[in-house]
Protein backbone atom coordinates (compact mmCIF):
# COMPACT_ATOMS: atom_id res chain seq x y z
CA UNK A 1 0.00 0.00 0.00
CA UNK A 2 1.43 3.59 -1.25
CA UNK A 3 2.17 5.33 1.93
CA UNK A 4 0.02 8.28 3.27
CA UNK A 5 1.76 11.90 4.00
CA UNK A 6 0.65 13.52 7.34
CA UNK A 7 -2.05 16.01 6.17
CA UNK A 8 -3.50 17.10 10.02
CA UNK A 9 -2.31 20.25 11.41
CA UNK A 10 0.93 20.42 13.19
CA UNK A 11 1.36 21.34 16.93
CA UNK A 12 4.36 22.44 18.20
CA UNK A 13 5.72 22.41 21.95
CA UNK A 14 3.60 24.44 24.59
CA UNK A 15 0.60 25.75 21.82
CA UNK A 16 -3.00 25.69 23.29
CA UNK A 17 -5.81 25.56 21.18
CA UNK A 18 -9.32 27.13 22.49
CA UNK A 19 -12.44 25.39 22.53
CA UNK A 20 -14.11 25.26 19.35
CA UNK A 21 -11.05 26.03 17.04
CA UNK A 22 -11.24 24.09 13.76
CA UNK A 23 -7.72 23.54 12.18
CA UNK A 24 -7.47 23.31 8.34
CA UNK A 25 -5.29 20.22 7.48
CA UNK A 26 -1.30 21.09 6.94
CA UNK A 27 -1.75 24.43 8.73
CA UNK A 28 1.45 24.31 11.53
CA UNK A 29 0.45 26.27 15.04
CA UNK A 30 3.79 27.27 16.41
CA UNK A 31 5.82 26.67 19.82
CA UNK A 32 3.25 28.68 22.79
CA UNK A 33 1.47 30.26 20.34
CA UNK A 34 -2.17 30.63 21.71
CA UNK A 35 -5.36 29.86 18.94
CA UNK A 36 -8.89 31.81 20.34
CA UNK A 37 -11.98 29.74 21.21
CA UNK A 38 -13.97 29.74 17.78
CA UNK A 39 -10.95 30.60 15.54
CA UNK A 40 -10.69 29.09 11.97
CA UNK A 41 -7.10 28.25 11.30
CA UNK A 42 -6.44 28.31 7.36
CA UNK A 43 -2.72 29.20 7.48
CA UNK A 44 0.12 28.27 9.82
CA UNK A 45 0.50 30.48 12.84
CA UNK A 46 4.05 31.94 14.12
CA UNK A 47 5.71 30.74 17.31
CA UNK A 48 4.37 32.78 20.58
CA UNK A 49 1.41 34.60 18.85
CA UNK A 50 -1.89 35.08 19.70
CA UNK A 51 -4.67 34.32 16.73
CA UNK A 52 -8.44 34.96 16.71
CA UNK A 53 -11.14 35.34 14.33
CA UNK A 54 -13.03 33.47 11.04
CA UNK A 55 -10.50 33.10 9.43
CA UNK A 56 -7.60 33.59 12.14
CA UNK A 57 -5.43 35.91 12.21
CA UNK A 58 -2.66 36.86 14.15
CA UNK A 59 -3.70 39.81 16.49
CA UNK A 60 -0.41 40.16 18.59
CA UNK A 61 2.57 38.22 20.48
CA UNK A 62 1.48 36.60 23.98
CA UNK A 63 3.35 38.61 26.76
CA UNK A 64 2.78 42.17 24.28
CA UNK A 65 0.60 44.69 26.08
Amino acid sequence: APEVPNAGPTLRSGCRIGAGAVLLPEVEIGAGAFVAAGALVTTSIAPGMLAMGAPAREIRAIGDS
